[in-house]
């Protein structure tokens, strides 16, 4: 894979989860009538079900990312300095 490749497939692949998450989100904190839901008291079965959809999503989408190729022909090592790097301007931005 061409780096202008690479790099296309990881915006794609970005921009794809970035929207799916918000969607997720927003759909943990929407009940079915479609008005954000406020809480009067800790709802220990409605944070299992938000976890279980939350990590679901991650599932698909590492499944995305594993599918694409992205990460073939990279070392542990290599992946691991790309994530610090990622994860120090994240917290920057």
């Amino acid at each position: 894979m061409s780096s202008a490749d690479l790099r296309s497939t990881c915006e794609v692949l970005e921009r794809e989860y970035t929207e799916e998450y918000e969607r997720c989100i927003e759909n943990m904190l929407t009940n079915r009538k479609g008005t954000i839901v406020y809480f009067e008291e800790f709802d220990y079965e409605g944070l299992k079900m938000a976890l279980e959809q939350l990590s679901e999503f991650e599932r698909r989408e590492n499944k995305k990312v594993i599918e694409s190729n992205v990460l073939k022909g990279l070392n542990l090592e290599k992946m691991l300095n790309v994530l610090v790097n990622a994860l120090f301007f994240m917290m920057v931005a």
